[in-house]
């Protein structure tokens, strides 16, 4: 037996007596709302109803209706609204999928208080899945950030680490050179190329490594050794072939260089600089700068040498320069044209 419920004047739904009782424990129903049913002369309050029904009459209900057990229905759990989610990612995450989670978990509560529990069901899972869709896009989003944070970091470091590496192998030339001069009255080697300077240094001073001569990762495949293997002595072996044919990334004074010399003459540097000061693009370095190792066995890296702070001291007369063909004695050929 059902009844109709009315509230301020309209009609809010049709529930059983069970129905009824649960509607006012949980407070869905009031007992001042109106109830009628076929054969009532009027609407009476809820509470009325209820207290007017004598215990054999609510027997007299169920057992007048076969299977009324099963018509009684217990209204579903209220489903989750997910508005606080909602709101977080929204504000937190990503603004666009984040708005129709909010407008769905709006509407969980009001069709689950209008009795329509699929639909609430359906918003409470609607806002699921935006909710969901926002965390996951600024997750995305986020780590993008990150990547292009961390990534250009990452290789600056590789970066500078390789150049560091470079910087050690010139000192260990300009060392070689000093190792040689103690050798030779004092003077570093006298060659024709670069390829005999390092098989000088090879030979008197144990320099053999060949990547010594380029930068980080640009040794040509097959140069590993400055002399040709061999059991003899050093200063009787030939240079490497694989090493001759290449073209180092270190410039040399090819002679006219000793030991007595100012500590800030030039010993070696990286291939490329131009008599302005700069490295040319097409440098090892692609015209960011390069190392210098001098005499007194310092080995700097420098942007250019085109600033007071970081220009040469000329060979002659001490004072500054950005050509390091003038941090040199006159007349003194490098290994770079």
């Amino acid at each position: 037996m059902k009844y109709h419920i009315a509230r301020n004047g309209q009609e809010i739904g049709i529930w059983t007596l069970a129905e009824i009782r649960t509607f006012l424990e949980t407070g869905q129903l009031l007992p001042g709302d109106l109830a009628w049913r076929e054969g009532m002369p009027g609407w009476i309050s809820v509470a009325d109803v209820l207290n007017s029904l004598q215990p054999p009459q609510l027997a007299s209900d169920a057992s007048t209706t076969a299977g009324a057990a099963d018509d009684v229905a217990t209204p579903p759990a209220r489903p989750s609204t997910y508005l606080l989610p909602s709101v977080l990612v929204t504000l937190f995450c990503a603004l666009l999928p984040g708005i129709p989670a909010i407008i769905h978990a709006s509407r969980v509560n009001s069709r689950y208080d209008a009795g329509d529990y699929a639909g609430a069901a359906k918003a409470s899972r609607a806002a699921r899945f935006w909710c969901r869709i926002a965390f996951v896009f600024g997750l995305l989003v986020a780590g993008g950030i990150v990547a292009s944070i961390v990534i250009p970091t990452i290789g600056k470091v590789r970066t500078t680490a390789a150049r560091a590496v470079d910087g050690s192998n010139l000192r260990q030339i300009g060392q070689a050179s000093l190792i040689y001069a103690t050798e030779h009255s004092n003077k570093l080697p006298q060659a024709a190329t670069i390829h005999d300077y390092a098989r000088q240094l090879a030979a008197d001073a144990g320099l053999d490594d060949a990547s010594v001569w380029f930068a980080h990762g640009r040794a040509p495949a097959g140069v590993t050794t400055v002399l040709a293997p061999g059991d003899g002595p050093r200063a009787s072996r030939a240079i490497d072939s694989a090493f001759r044919q290449s073209t180092p990334d270190v410039v040399v004074p090819l002679g006219g260089i000793t030991a007595a010399m100012r500590s800030t003459t030039p010993v070696a540097w990286t291939r490329g600089l131009r008599a302005d000061g700069t490295w040319a693009p097409d440098s090892p370095y692609q015209g960011e700068g390069g190392w210098i190792v001098f005499l007194g066995g310092q080995a700097t890296w420098y942007n250019d040498l085109k600033s007071p702070s970081t220009r040469l001291v000329r060979f002659q007369d001490g004072t500054l320069t950005s050509d390091i063909r003038e941090a040199l004695p006159p007349g003194v050929r490098l290994s770079e044209k």
